[in-house]
Parts: C-alpha cells; structure tokens; sequence
C-alpha cells in the first residue's frame, strides 16, 4: 500500500492537472501490532473546474494497475 500511495502522491505534485489529495483515512485488518492482511486507503482528490475526469480516472486506473496482482485496489468514481 505505501508503494501505491507513493505513486500516487508522485503523480499528484508531478501532473499538470494541478491535484490536490488528502489520505483521509488509512486501515489495516486485523487492527493491532501485527503485519496486516488486508490494508485500505481513502483518498480525497480535489480537482481543478477545467479538470477532464475522464482523463483523470484512466490515468489514476493505470497508475494503479501498476501493483502486483495479489493487491486489489478499488477505486470509486463518483460524478
């Protein structure tokens, strides 16, 4: 997971979309001092009005294609 949220915050301050994004919320199960087995990320992205979301959402999916295939990711589109 902190290989993927390093890409994404690497894509964010590089884009020329002029992203900004909030890790709102970061999780891990089972809760406790161990190696988790699952981990979860909630991210805000706030985009410019100009923004083309289309563009957007293809790019953040390849970005996240990226990790190996035992992590799932899962990305909403709201819109």
């Amino acid at each position: 997971m902190l290989k993927l949220l390093l890409r994404v915050t690497e894509y964010a301050t590089s884009s020329v979309h002029g992203l900004v994004y909030n890790i709102r919320e970061l999780s891990g199960f089972p809760s406790g001092f161990v190696v988790p087995d699952t981990c979860e990320a909630y991210i805000d992205l706030h985009l410019p009005p100009h923004s083309k979301i289309d563009t957007l959402k293809t790019e953040l999916e390849h970005l996240v294609e990226k990790p190996e295939k035992k992590s799932p990711v899962w990305i909403p589109c709201y819109g």
